[in-house]
């Protein structure tokens, strides 16, 4: 497990709906850290889950790790007492050189990224990367010093009620916005057998989070966050129709 103590809490970044902090651990490496406070357990797990399951994808996604202490910290700082009453917070490296995706941009990435990142979302059911000349929130992150584009939260990973036929469309690299865009056979077998390689990571992944986080969520969700909610998703990749409901 990778574990950090927090060192300091710099501001809170004006990103995205889940308020994070900029902090800098005890390694001196400044991270962005969502809370407790500012997400729900379950959350949480879809992040960490995600993270790890994109890494073991191949998609190029920070190295999450554990931040403990935040709440203590902000407390000294704010004068304002901490309401969570867990101290586990997730958090990725700051990539000081990146910014916010534009659609310009996200048009110019290489094809077999577009293609890797629109089939993982749609495996975990992560609806929270649409983009379109109109705007959209992308949550794609764009490192202007090494031209490559950053993948980046996933809390709303895994989320009922998702509509396969309606991601196909909005997605940033949906049917929508890549006209010309087919999955062939050939890039079925390549990207099935890859899903199921990060699939066979999940218990690594699961083991090496904090169990409060996993037993609060089972608490709030009434079932097993993980098998009882996102392994029955992630195993639905080795199903038939799993490819036929890809398409629009």
């Amino acid at each position: 497990m990778n574990y950090i103590q927090i060192k300091e809490i710099i501001e809170q970044a004006n990103a995205g709906s889940s308020n994070p902090y900029l902090c800098q651990g005890m390694d001196d490496v400044t991270y962005m850290v969502k809370s407790p406070d500012s997400l729900p357990a379950e959350q949480l797990v879809y992040e960490w889950v995600s993270a790890g399951l994109a890494r073991a994808f191949g998609l190029p996604c920070p190295t999450p790790v554990i931040i403990y202490d935040f709440g203590c910290l902000w407390s000294l700082q704010s004068n304002l007492s901490w309401s969570s009453n867990h101290d586990y917070s997730f958090a990725m490296p700051f990539v000081s050189n990146a910014m916010d995706m534009t659609y310009a941009q996200s048009l110019e990435l290489d094809s077999n990224f577009k293609r890797d990142l629109f089939i993982f979302d749609y495996w975990i059911q992560n609806a929270d990367r649409m983009l379109s000349s109109h705007g959209g929130n992308v949550n794609l992150l764009y490192d202007n010093a090494q031209r490559k584009p950053v993948v980046i939260d996933h809390n709303l990973a895994f989320t009922p009620g998702f509509v396969p036929n309606t991601f196909s469309h909005e997605h940033v690299f949906g049917y929508d916005n890549r006209p010309d865009f087919r999955i062939d056979l050939v890039d079925q077998c390549d990207l099935g057998q890859r899903l199921d390689t990060a699939l066979g990571s999940l218990n690594t992944i699961v083991a090496s989070m904090p169990e409060e986080w996993h037993d609060e969520a089972n608490n709030r969700l009434s079932c097993d966050v993980i098998d009882d909610h996102i392994r029955p998703i992630l195993e639905k990749c080795n199903k038939p129709d799993f490819w036929q409901d890809v398409e629009p």
